[in-house]
C-alpha cells in the first residue's frame, strides 16, 4: 500500500491510501478535509479509478467525468489536486 498527504495551495488536504499493481490502480481511498457534494460521489470516483493506470490524464479525465455526471461540487480541492495525491503516493 502507498499512501500520501497533499496539502493544496491556497486549500484543503487530501490524503489518499493506494493498492496498485503493475502500474494499474487495484484500489484507492480518498480522504481529506475538502467539500464534496454530494458525499456518495466520493465512492464512486474511488471505484472509477479502479483499474485505470497511474496516468496523469486519464486520472483527472475519469475524476472530471465522476464529478459532471452526479452534478457535484467540489470545494477545496479540484480534480487535478486528487490526481496529484495519488501520483504522489508512495
Amino acid at each position: 500500500m502507498r499512501q500520501s498527504v497533499y496539502k493544496v495551495p491556497d486549500g484543503k488536504l487530501i490524503k489518499i491510501k493506494l493498492w496498485i499493481d503493475q502500474n494499474i490502480i487495484r484500489k484507492v481511498t480518498i480522504t481529506g478535509d475538502f467539500f464534496l457534494h454530494p458525499e456518495t460521489c466520493l465512492e464512486k470516483i474511488e471505484q472509477t479509478l479502479i483499474g485505470l493506470p497511474l496516468s496523469e490524464g486519464e486520472l483527472t479525465a475519469a475524476i472530471n467525468s465522476v464529478i459532471h455526471e452526479e452534478q457535484a461540487i467540489l470545494i477545496g480541492a479540484g480534480s487535478a489536486d486528487i490526481t496529484t495525491a495519488i501520483l504522489q503516493a508512495e
